[in-house]
Order: structure tokens, then C-alpha cells, then sequence
């Protein structure tokens, strides 16, 4: 990778990080230390929590939950694992009840972090969308409510509706097709039909080679913006999925935030631990760490499973599939040299030793 990219995709990470993570430090060492500081013997441990210690380990550590409305999307691209699994038949929407329990859930706890509507659906696709963020606003007030949508559905009526339902932000991804050629040009040219389409102008805008990101006032939202990436660069592999974005040459060695901080749901109720992992993948649907249709976000988040992912990404050390080629929430430095000495310690005190580097090369990971 010539020295050209690597600023730019340290650029991308921190603007999608600032994006999608809700009310989390902004520059990547504070982020990190913040991450660190939730390493703790209770969220790690390797046997079930109580249902208390459950409750308070989700309300501390949970920054985002993410919500499949449904099943649909319309798009198969190139860097999703949509172009392997066909979600453009029926619609199976999220199942009312369990959402309904999912919302009770964090409303007990008071819960005021980001609540996402996004995974491998386009969540605009269905009327529903509009109910479940008006739910979402009554039984959360204080919560940070977002959508992520690829536009195509969105017209100046759907905005309107979007912004009186509760949400706060809302960011739509312009993708060129499959078979298109990235240059900035084209995706400028594209970004620009969006916004002329909405009738909106840009209050802020920034581009590189890579990326073009703009947002824009509108009533009612806090945020509303747009972005175009280069995904044959700043892309995913999903899990190893996408072999054509996993790059031989990189192997994870940081520990990883987002089995700490995320909760995601499957539009069929399924916990995943990350947003890369999807259930309706016969090869990941193993990877499960509950279903929301059997029990409650706090006995998953509290249980076994979800506690062996945390342990076995809270250190330094070689990471087994379908962590290993994941490039997703790195530290500034990518392979994190410069954090090294601060886990250590910080792992020495909380008598989590065995979490260390030598630890995960003998195979708890």
C-alpha cells in the first residue's frame, strides 16, 4: 500500500468511527484508553453473570445496538456479503414482539446510546421503519437514533417523515455499481444527483481520492448526511467472507472494541458478535450468541458466549477466523505498537494477565 492511502484511510476510519459510534472520545489514543478502561474481570468472565450484573455491564459497556428492521435489500454490491446471500426475495420483517421486548429491555436501564437501523437490509425499503423509530424514541428519549440507507428509496416526502419520527441522524452510502470503476469524479457526480434529488445543499463537505463525505441542515434531524467510498480500498471482508478485500498480508494482532460495545440483531432475532457476522450465513449462523426470540439482551450480553468473544479479543496477540483479517476498529497505529505497554500494565492491575500477549499465543484465542 503506497504512503498516499494509508493517511487517507486513517481520515476514513476516524470520520466513520465519529459516524457511528455514539458519544465516545473523538481521537483515536483517548478512544483507546476509554476501550481500555472496559476491560474488566466482570466482562471477561467465564461463567454467566447474574441478571444484575448483566443489566450493568450492557448499560456500561453498550454504545450502539444494532437493529435489522427486515430482511430486504434491493442491492447485491460487490463488497457486501449480499452479492453472496440473496436478500431481494420476501420480506421477513423483525418480529414485533421481540422488538417490542428488545425496547423494554433497554428502557429498564435507562439506556441513552446510539440504536441503529441498519445491517444487511435497506430499512427504508419497508413502511414499518417509521413505526419502529417512533417505539424506539418512546421507550428511549434520550437516545442517539440513526439510520444508515443506501438513498434509494428516500424522496423529499420520506425525509419529511423521517424527521418528525424520532430520529436523530441519518446517513445514506452512495454506491456506484458492480460494474463501475471508482474515481472521484464519478462519485462526486453521483453524490451531487442525491443531492439535487433531495433538494439539499451541503453545509459541510470533505473529499480525498478515496472518500467523499457532506452533511446537510435539515428540520428536525441533528445530522443528515452522505458519503461515497472507494470499497475496493476502505472495504471489509466481512468475516473472510469477501476474499477479493482480505488482504493476505495482514494478520490482527489489537484487541477489538466492538465485541465490548455493540449489540447486533439479525432482522430474525438472532445476536450476532459483530456487525461483519450474519445469521442467515450458513457458515457464520454457528457464530450466534443468542436469539432474541428465546431469551433477553442481558442474559446474551451476560452470557457465556458473548463473554468468550470479549475475552478472547481483549488483548494483543494473533487472532483465529473470523477475526484474523479484520482491519474494522484498528488503533491509529493499526497494529497498535504504541498501546502495547499500557495493556500490559493495565492488565497486570486487574489481574488479567492470562489476557496478555503470551496468554493468547498459548490459546485462548
Amino acid at each position: 500500500m503506497d504512503m498516499g492511502i494509508k493517511p487517507m484511510k486513517r481520515t476514513l476510519r476516524m470520520l466513520w468511527h465519529n459516524l457511528y459510534t455514539a458519544r465516545q472520545p473523538r481521537t483515536g489514543a483517548d478512544r483507546w484508553k476509554a476501550f481500555l478502561s472496559q476491560v474488566t474481570p466482570e466482562a471477561v468472565a467465564s461463567t454467566a453473570l447474574s441478571t444484575a450484573a448483566a443489566r450493568a455491564l450492557f448499560k456500561r459497556l453498550v454504545r450502539v445496538v444494532e437493529i435489522e428492521p427486515h430482511s430486504f435489500c434491493n442491492r447485491q454490491c460487490a463488497f457486501c456479503t449480499n452479492a453472496l446471500i440473496n436478500r431481494r426475495g420476501a420480506n421477513v420483517l423483525f418480529p414485533d414482539q421481540v422488538y417490542q421486548r428488545l425496547l423494554a429491555n433497554l428502557a429498564s436501564i435507562g439506556y441513552a446510546q446510539k440504536i441503529l437501523f441498519a445491517r444487511y437490509s435497506e430499512p427504508l425499503a419497508h413502511e414499518h421503519i417509521i413505526e419502529m423509530l417512533h417505539a424506539a424514541r418512546a421507550a428511549c428519549p434520550a437516545s442517539e437514533i440513526m439510520i444508515t440507507s443506501n438513498g434509494d428509496y428516500l424522496d423529499r416526502d420520506m425525509l419529511k417523515r423521517l424527521a418528525s419520527s424520532g430520529l436523530n441522524r441519518l446517513h445514506v452510502s452512495i454506491y456506484l455499481a458492480n460494474d463501475e470503476t471508482w474515481t472521484s469524479a464519478l462519485a462526486a457526480q453521483r453524490v451531487a444527483a442525491f443531492r439535487q434529488r433531495l433538494g439539499v445543499q451541503p453545509h459541510h463537505h470533505q473529499a480525498n481520492e478515496a472518500m467523499i463525505y457532506e452533511d446537510y441542515k435539515v428540520p428536525g434531524l441533528a445530522l443528515f448526511s452522505c458519503g461515497a467510498q472507494n470499497l475496493a480500498v476502505t472495504g471489509f471482508d466481512r468475516g473472510g467472507a469477501l476474499h477479493q478485500l482480505t488482504k493476505s498480508s495482514f494478520s490482527r494482532l489489537p484487541p477489538c472494541p466492538m465485541v465490548f460495545e455493540n449489540f447486533t440483531v439479525d432482522y430474525n432475532g438472532l445476536v450476532m458478535p459483530c456487525c461483519n457476522l450474519r445469521g442467515d450465513d450458513p457458515a457464520q449462523a454457528r457464530l450466534s450468541l443468542g436469539d432474541l426470540r428465546l431469551s433477553d439482551i442481558f442474559t446474551i450480553y451476560g452470557g457465556t458466549a458473548a463473554a468468550s468473544w470479549r475475552r478472547r479479543l481483549a488483548g494483543f496477540g494473533p487472532k483465529a477466523p473470523p477475526c484474523a483479517s479484520c482491519k474494522q476498529s484498528l488503533p491509529p497505529d493499526e497494529q497498535g505498537e504504541s498501546l502495547r505497554g499500557a495493556w500490559r500494565r493495565a492488565f497486570a492491575r486487574k489481574g488479567l494477565q492470562a489476557l496478555t500477549d503470551h496468554g493468547i499465543r498459548q490459546g485462548t484465542q
